[in-house]
């Protein structure tokens, strides 16, 4: 299993136990796999324990020890202290199996940046960081899940654990431990339930901006290595991080900490150079830029065989060149200001989750806020309504007005689900809408984000984002609405926060760049021809010809393009067969 994966480094370690064999793989010289030491319990853990100090505390209160030095060995020594609530304890990105030899216990952490996927038959369990490795181990011939590959397609992941692309493996949910004894028996339980956590503090506005630096500082800590890149753009996400990792890298690591950025000058609705230089300056950050040229669409065949799945939403090309180049430059740790909008910018459904509360003064006050930076009445009326109107009745007259969604798919296709249903989120009820968008990206099993982890280990870079640290999103979530958005602007809460930091120039921006014209200078229609003009499976929902006339026509539009371009990545992973 281990050997169906030599991009993940030649440093090998197996231990068997009882019924069960562990092993994890690295290379030579990064330690970021590791297997206990213990007897009773043995532990294998993969990627990165970010509170390793603090749990040697935790486990020194209980009169208890680690038996060695590396992360497998705490996570053993937790799960002797703690049992299967010990994943809850745990911060980082990391996948982990416990067994006592009888039993294996597997897990991952709670955002999901590890994977790990599995497969079960009467004879035994595999578990491991790819589909691929499941395959050797289990004896399974490959071969796709055509049914995995559409639900791909249309992003309809869930919260449990969900069938992959090659047939017989399924991927595990973030937040969850999967259990397994000789006997047969398993069991999945969440280890994590962030919808408890929404809107159960009582902070004042002072002490959110507080508590904010305060947990920003150490999510960002955290990350931080010695070998340390920051990816910066000219928005507010990377430059906060940036703002945090470079005071003091210098007295700590003995060098400052650099920027990493892609640059078009070639294109000045896209390039965000002179932002980025600012920054750079401001906070005294060595800066190497680049001009991306790989296309989204490169090698897509060679990927989808790689990744074992087609990879939807992100170019898998430009992450490859990313990792490289940030790699060849030093940097062993790559901060991002990735996935930020989840934590800091879920803003939707505000006005009616404040109504339909009942929380009067809040929604007095956001009105006259509203009010005074120009907004209409007819405008202020119109946000409340999604929450007086049942879901299905609401999207049925949105459906027979003709309204669209706010980014409605391309005319060929024709999947009913996706072009009927013009606001999906008012299907919830509306007491719940607020929780379900405040944790709608939690517990799933993302294609993408496995995509980029296998492509920042073929590289030996640890991909890193400091807004989604698990104690720092608890903390957003537990804020009241009205506190944590106290107006309909973007990161209104944040940017205060940031104020001094950051500069003004940033966080003042009006516009946000869009990197359309950059995606769509790199469109292969002659690669999405190939594979998609008479594919050997054809995906429901999907209207080829009348996709093949608009490859002829060439003048996609950006979500045109984002459409055909995940459609081709799913057509050329079937290819592989």
């Amino acid at each position: 299993m281990l050997d169906a994966a030599p991009h993940r480094g030649g440093a090998q370690q197996v231990r068997e136990h009882g019924a069960v064999a562990l092993g994890v793989s690295q290379e030579d010289d990064v330690a970021d796999g590791s297997i206990s030491s213990g007897n009773g319990l043995v532990a294998a853990f993969s990627g990165r324990l970010d509170n390793a100090a603090d749990l040697r505390q935790q486990l020194a209160a209980h009169g208890r020890a680690a038996a060695g030095e590396t992360p497998a060995d705490i996570v053993e020594e937790a799960f002797r202290v703690w049992g299967e609530g010990a994943p809850a304890r745990l911060r980082g990105q990391f996948a982990a199996a416990v067994t006592d030899g009888e039993r294996i216990w597997s897990f991952r952490d709670q955002v999901g940046f590890r994977a790990v996927y599995y497969c079960e038959d009467g004879r035994a369990v595999h578990l491991a960081s790819e589909a691929k490795q499941v395959l050797a181990g289990a004896g399974i011939p490959r071969e796709p899940d055509l049914d995995a590959v559409e639900r791909i397609f249309y992003g309809q992941g869930g919260a449990t654990d969900a069938d992959c692309a090659v047939k017989g493996v399924k991927r595990m949910a973030a937040a969850t431990v999967l259990s397994h004894d000789r006997g047969g028996r398993r069991r999945a339980d969440r280890y994590w339930e962030p919808e408890q956590l929404v809107e159960t503090g009582r902070f004042t506005v002072a002490e959110t901006e507080e508590r904010f630096t305060e947990l920003f500082d150490q999510a960002v800590g955290r990350c931080l290595s010695g070998n340390d890149g920051v990816s910066l753009s000219g928005g507010i996400d990377s430059p906060a991080v940036a703002a945090f990792a470079a005071p003091g890298h210098e007295q700590r690591f003995g060098r400052p900490v650099a920027a990493l950025s892609a640059v078009f000058p070639d294109l000045p609705s896209v390039d965000e150079s002179g932002w980025i230089s600012l920054v750079a300056e401001h906070l005294g950050m060595p800066l190497h830029t680049y001009r991306p040229q790989a296309k989204g669409l490169d090698d897509v065949q060679r990927w989808g065989d790689l990744l074992d799945s087609p990879t939807p939403i992100v170019s898998v090309p430009e992450l490859d060149e990313n990792y490289a180049l940030a790699r060849r430059l030093g940097h062993r740790s790559l901060l991002t200001g990735e996935l930020a909008e989840y934590v800091i910018d879920s803003r939707g459904d505000l006005a009616g989750h404040l109504l339909m509360h009942g929380r009067l003064s809040a929604v007095a006050s956001l009105v006259r806020t509203q009010r005074r930076r120009g907004a209409r009445w007819p405008f202020i009326a119109r946000q409340f309504l999604p929450s007086l109107v049942p879901g299905r009745m609401a999207n049925s007259f949105l459906n027979w007005r003709g309204v669209k969604r706010a980014v409605p798919p391309p005319d060929w296709i024709t999947n009913r689900e996706v072009t009927t249903i013009p606001r999906p989120d008012l299907l919830t009820p509306a007491r719940q809408r607020w929780v379900n968008l405040q944790t709608a990206s939690f517990g799933g099993s993302s294609e993408t984000l496995a995509a980029d982890e296998v492509v920042a280990a073929i590289h030996g870079v640890d991909v890193r984002r400091p807004f989604v640290d698990v104690d720092l999103w608890e903390f957003f979530l537990s804020l009241r609405a009205e506190v944590k958005y106290p107006d309909t602007r973007r990161k209104t809460l944040v940017k205060r926060c940031l104020r001094g930091r950051v500069p003004d120039a940033i966080l003042d921006r009006r516009d946000k760049t869009v990197f359309g014209e950059h995606l769509l200078t790199h469109a292969d229609y002659d690669v999405m021809r190939r594979y998609t003009a008479d594919p050997p499976h054809r995906l429901p929902g999907v209207d080829y010809r009348r996709l093949a006339e608009r490859l002829d026509q060439g003048n996609f539009t950006l979500w045109e393009y984002c459409w055909a371009r995940d459609l081709t990545s799913a057509h050329a992973f079937l290819a592989n067969w």
